[in-house]
């Protein structure tokens, strides 16, 4: 039986774990001998430029979107394309009505809780599984798998969860303090870290704020966003601009060099699925402070219950302050953490596991293998 072809649809083409994660799994496909093939429907406004990426469309109105969707349809016809996986809640649903067209499968991924999702994504996609238009729903998460509980029993049994694996920091031959000048961070406080998109679901201006109360740390901020002017904005205003560091976009290598200098590692977003930058701190056994909301707890929980990292409540800047706090000055504390987060760590996936998991999968679609479990874990 010949290998099927592959076509992953993202909504847009902006850097970040998204186009990652599709890069990851199409080298792996195609190592396989899997034709496939990398597809956005609009240009992203933080766009990633590698050139295996398909972008349909340079705008980002409704009409726009419209006409991208049609040669997305086209495209997956004239292919003749056997898997459509979309990645975010719109590509799912084109991924369903591509494969119906094409004669193909669809599988759709969640990366975050359904009651994220936008209100006419939600019902669509809910409308596309609970007919069947799926072949199979991968969720990040137990949590992101546990929000779609309350959807149709249909949708329900395609779920499966492959969690995210984890990618290995190695540790950094400089000392703290050199990778520290190199940023431009100053060598006096504790180093307090947040890497990923400057977005509102992120919660970035929260961490900020919190900052403002919290003496004797510095906070790194390693990414871009919509909310860069934003955040330079309160900076400003709130007089932190010896305290805070926007990097913007850092090079995988000096993710690796930033975590190995940090004091604290920290991401208090209002969601998340399976961060993928909070996977690379527990790699680098890094101190973290993490938000109180399902995802996150997950993440970090322990068989015996515990905790890996200090938890907060997002919505409080307070809360996000006395945890960075304690987790950059308590000695006792930071000792803890790092003994659970080294258990942790062992816990999680690697890459490459997580990338066979979804080889058995596509394998059981192509029908060369039988399903024996209803739910992967």
């Amino acid at each position: 039986m010949s290998k099927p072809s592959i076509v992953f649809l993202t909504t847009h083409s902006s850097k970040g774990g998204t186009l990652d994660y599709i890069f990851a799994l199409k080298a792996h496909f195609d190592s396989l001998g899997y034709t496939c093939s990398i597809v956005a429907l609009k240009k992203g406004a933080d766009h990633d430029p590698r050139p295996q990426i398909e972008v349909l469309s340079a705008g980002g109105g409704a009409m726009s979107l419209l006409g991208a969707a049609s040669r997305f349809l086209r495209l997956t016809r004239h292919r003749k394309s056997s898997v459509v996986l979309g990645v975010m809640p719109l590509a799912n649903v084109l991924s369903a009505v591509a494969a119906t067209v094409c004669r193909g499968k669809a599988v759709a991924t969640h990366h975050n809780p359904y009651v994220t999702h936008g209100r006419v994504a939600r019902a669509l996609d809910r409308m596309a599984g609970a007919v069947g238009m799926y072949a199979r729903v991968f969720c990040v998460s137990n949590s992101v798998a546990q929000s779609f509980d309350k959807h149709p029993t249909r949708y329900r049994q395609s779920l499966r969860v492959i969690r995210n694996g984890v990618t290995p920091i190695s540790a950094s031959s400089h000392a703290p303090e050199v990778i520290k000048r190199r940023f431009g961070v100053p060598l006096h406080g504790a180093m307090v870290l947040m890497l990923g998109r400057l977005s509102e679901e992120k919660n970035v201006l929260g961490v900020i704020e919190a900052i403002v109360a919290v003496d004797g740390v510095q906070l790194v901020l390693a990414g871009d966003g919509p909310q860069r002017e934003a955040c330079e904005e309160l900076i400003r205003r709130r007089d932190l601009g010896e305290r805070v560091h926007l990097l913007g976009t850092v090079s995988r290598p000096d993710v690796g060099e930033l975590l190995h200098a940090a004091d604290v590692f920290v991401q208090v977003s209002f969601y998340e699925g399976n961060s993928l930058a909070l996977l690379e701190a527990v790699s680098a056994r890094a101190v973290l402070v993490v938000s109180r909301v399902p995802a996150q707890v997950e993440a970090v929980g322990l068989p015996d219950g515990s905790s890996a990292a200090v938890l907060c409540d997002p919505a409080s800047p307070q809360q996000i302050g006395d945890a960075i706090r304690s987790a950059a000055f308590d000695e006792t504390l930071r000792q803890q953490l790092r003994s659970r987060v080294e258990k942790l760590g062992s816990m999680y996936p690697s890459v490459e596991e997580m990338l066979s998991t979804y080889a058995s999968e596509m394998r059981m679609l192509d029908g060369t293998t039988s399903h024996h479990d209803s739910f992967i874990g």
